[in-house]
């Protein structure tokens, strides 16, 4: 139910942001975010926005992070003929991260040359969770789904591209630790397990004016 009135809230100002009578947006973003529990791991998304003057504008975010790791053990060697050297592995565990991000965003633009505009932005919303892990030697897999509160606040620089777009490129930080449901252990307490998402990011972008809904 909480999952449920979260989603809603987001969907409404989605809805607002498409009746608003004012410059839309839309912007694309890729980089790297280093959490603190998985590690760095690929951080990007897309965001549709309104400005509500020439300075503030909001909008609505889909992100996506994703890290896959694994263990592996050389197990042998060999020449190649024609120079070099093969390697082979032997794969025991792979595990991967995927975290879908849904946020709700306000944002600030301000001159600080004519070719250079400062941003800073601030975001919270819910972030859905899912940890896979594939144990070979076991021949077991595991799928675990966490979810909960995020938010995000980052500054950068932004650089006119062309009239109607702009590159920019940001540095933020990025708050949130979801977890699993929680259910109650055999001593009657309230047990469940998290994952550290927290940690700052780096992304690169392009914001398209009177582009989206």
């Amino acid at each position: 139910m909480k999952n449920i009135r979260i989603i809603s809230f987001i969907l409404f100002i989605f809805s607002g942001l498409i009746s608003a009578q004012s410059v839309k947006y839309m912007e694309f973003s890729g980089g790297m975010l280093a959490a603190k529990s998985p590690g760095e791991g690929f951080f990007g998304g897309v965001a549709l926005g309104r400005m509500v003057d020439e300075s503030v504008g909001f909008s609505v975010a889909a992100d996506i992070y994703y890290r896959s790791r694994t263990q592996r053990t050389l197990v042998n060697g060999a020449p190649l003929p024609g120079g070099g050297y093969e390697e082979y592995y032997e794969e025991s565990l792979r595990q991967s991260t995927l975290m879908l991000p849904l946020f709700v965003q306000l944002q600030y633009h301000g001159n600080v040359t004519q070719s250079i505009i400062l941003r800073v932005s601030a975001g919270v919303g819910y972030e859905f969770l899912w940890n896979k892990a594939t144990n070979y030697e076991l021949d077991t897999k595991d799928t675990k789904y966490f979810g909960g509160l995020g938010w995000h606040a980052d500054a950068g620089i932004s650089i006119p591209a062309s009239s109607s777009s702009d590159f920019f490129a940001t540095i933020s930080y990025h708050g949130g630790s979801p977890a699993t449901d929680s259910v109650s252990n055999e001593n009657g307490l309230p047990s469940y397990a998290e994952v550290n998402m927290s940690g700052f990011a780096f992304q690169l972008g392009l914001r398209l004016y009177n582009f989206g809904f």
